[in-house]
């Protein structure tokens, strides 16, 4: 059950500084030379977020706020599947907003931030950072575990599966190029994780831990998103 997991976030501190700091550099490049893009603005975002992760777990063993932290790496990694999925139906869809898909993410976001026991516990150990919330304790109702579970998966599998078609059908060489290397990179960054849960059940306790460090493979392949749509539209 999801609910007796105690979940054990990246690496080493330092590991997860220098992951963020790669992040935000990609960010700073993509918004400094692809900036006319809004692909590339949006990707950047994305990156932004997947760098803050890091960073909040690099804060928690370098703060005495510790409850703070778990909370900003909480909202942090909530927010990820909804911007994946928007990417993914802004790129299909340009004129849509799709502004609903982040009412999930706030909601779970508002219950960190007004639930005073939400931070149950945090530790910084020599290798990892473990990190216990109120939605995988057994002081807290399965089913919001249940339902937070079919959201971040249900919207990256749904972000996958729309890539997927699109990529069937799409006509144009470029768009589909684009289509392959942003799948590319989702798939990098999770089809690992899962397979080290299934495989070896004693990572299932580490999935953050495994998966936020594949996550920098999505990051780099945002960056080469970015870098090839504008070219294509801004560099004719």
């Amino acid at each position: 059950m999801l609910s007796s997991i105690n979940f054990i976030m990246c690496f080493s501190p330092q590991i997860s500084l220098i992951t963020a700091l790669v992040e935000f550099l990609l960010v700073a490049i993509i918004l400094i030379r692809f900036r006319k893009s809004l692909v590339s603005r949006f990707i950047a975002i994305i990156i932004f977020f997947l760098g803050f992760y890091q960073f909040t777990e690099f804060m928690l063993c370098s703060s005495t706020n510790i409850d703070l932290w778990i909370k900003l790496g909480f909202i942090t990694y909530t927010f990820l599947p909804a911007l994946a999925l928007h990417a993914v139906l802004k790129l299909l869809r340009p004129k849509h907003k799709f502004l609903f898909l982040y009412l999930p993410p706030i909601i779970f976001s508002a219950t960190a931030l007004l639930y005073k026991g939400f931070a149950v516990s945090g530790v910084c150990h020599s290798v990892f950072i473990s990190v216990n919330t109120a939605f995988f304790s057994h002081d807290f109702h399965a089913v919001f575990s249940i339902i937070y579970g079919a959201y971040y998966f249900g919207f990256i599998f749904l972000a996958c599966l729309f890539a997927a078609k699109q990529i069937i059908r799409e006509k144009d060489k470029f768009k589909k190029r684009l289509l392959v290397i942003g799948l590319a990179g989702v798939l990098l960054a999770t089809i690992p994780a899962f397979t080290f849960v299934i495989i070896f059940p004693y990572f299932r306790i580490m999935f953050p831990s495994v998966y936020c460090e594949f996550a920098l493979l999505a990051a780099i392949a945002g960056y080469i998103v970015s870098y090839m749509h504008y070219k294509h539209k801004f560099k004719k």
